[in-house]
């Protein structure tokens, strides 16, 4: 019906409905006369409607019921049935799809597995994948960091963490639906890379005591441009910082190709004693955004900031990225640089496998 009734409303248009022996027109012509409405408008369908409840219900109300499915022995079984079906088989259940496959409602399913049944629900977590060699050489390098750590406790408040990452107007990670129930922890993973359109490829530099960007690539990342950034905005920017930049600081970078280049190699074999990269004087194991401060900190960090903005522009992204990258307090910089030394000891104790399989980073 296009409009709302009241009860006393409902019987008068069932009266004069009746009355024109159910005649749509004449029943609405003696309720515009009744009411004193002259530009009234019912559809045929109202009083027709009202007609039809009333020789079922007897009444010109009546409320929608559906059975009702308590917590019964029998919906309880039910419930442990498919919910047990699905552990086995790993796939995911929502309480919403437990309540559609039962008949039940969705605050009812949950209820029944949350207090009969003890269980809780536990979401996917998204992982890099391993190759089976990283293992080893991620010990290795996180057992060379305790150790150094002992003998230089500044060592990690002098490495500059620099990474590339691509900021996208369709940056969107949803694992809200992907539910598994169970009397503890499954811990299910998923390996798998971000795909986007209106695309920003954009790098960054940070440490204890600073940070350098954003840089923003005009194209592709490759071995000549990265070479010509640090040339022309890293370096410069670097020994505006401190005179004996090229001493104290210890450069990372990740074995991404551009970096790997020869003549990025050359130039960083130039231009510090010691740097942290695929193949440098200090090698940097492959596969391991867990122990590198931008992709298990500040890439997070920075994109929670930019998109909670709305961006709707590549020069909306641009621009927030910059803005939102010095806005960011430093103080959380130097904790997230600290945390490697923590991270490194987790990675140990895991033999190498993904820190989110660690009770403290899942």
């Amino acid at each position: 019906m296009s409009h709302k009734f009241t009860k006393a409303q409902k019987i008068d248009l069932l009266e004069f409905y009746l009355a024109s022996k159910k005649s749509c027109t004449e029943a609405l012509r003696a309720v515009k006369l009744a009411w004193n409405q002259r530009f009234l408008k019912i559809s045929p369908g109202t009083f027709r409607h009202l007609y039809k409840v009333f020789r079922e219900y007897g009444s010109v109300t009546y409320q929608r019921k559906r059975e009702r499915i308590v917590r019964t022995e029998e919906a309880i079984e039910n419930v442990r049935t498919l919910a047990s079906k699905a552990s086995q088989d790993g796939l995911s259940l929502s309480s919403s799809r437990i309540a559609s496959l039962t008949g039940m409602s969705q605050p009812t399913a949950w209820r029944i597995l949350r207090k009969d049944l003890k269980l809780k629900p536990y979401h996917i977590k998204l992982m890099h994948k391993l190759n089976e060699d990283d293992f080893d050489r991620r010990v290795e390098w996180c057992d060379t960091v305790l150790v150094r750590l002992e003998e230089e406790p500044d060592l990690l408040g002098r490495i500059i963490w620099t990474d590339e990452a691509v900021f996208t107007l369709s940056q969107t990670v949803n694992r809200h639906n992907c539910v598994y129930w169970d009397s503890s922890n499954p811990n299910k993973t998923f390996e798998g890379n971000a795909l986007g359109s209106d695309k920003v490829m954009v790098w960054c530099g940070v440490w204890a005591g600073g940070r350098i960007g954003p840089y923003f690539y005009s194209e592709n990342v490759k071995g000549d441009s990265y070479r010509a950034m640090l040339e022309t905005f890293v370096f410069p920017k670097l020994a505006e910082v401190r005179e004996d930049w090229q001493e104290y600081f210890i450069w990372q970078q990740d074995g991404a190709p551009p970096h790997f280049a020869n003549q990025v190699k050359e130039l960083l074999n130039e231009t510090f004693p010691e740097w942290l990269g695929r193949r440098g004087p200090w090698d940097w194991p492959p596969r391991s955004p867990d122990l590198t401060v931008c992709d298990f900190y500040l890439w997070g960090r920075l994109k929670d900031r930019v998109f909670a903005r709305g961006p709707r522009t590549v020069t909306d992204l641009k621009e927030f990225i910059h803005e939102e990258f010095h806005e960011i307090d430093q103080e959380e910089i130097r904790r997230a640089c600290a945390s490697v030394a923590v991270r490194c000891a987790a990675c140990v104790a895991l033999e190498g496998k993904q820190l989110k399989l660690h009770k403290d980073y899942s």
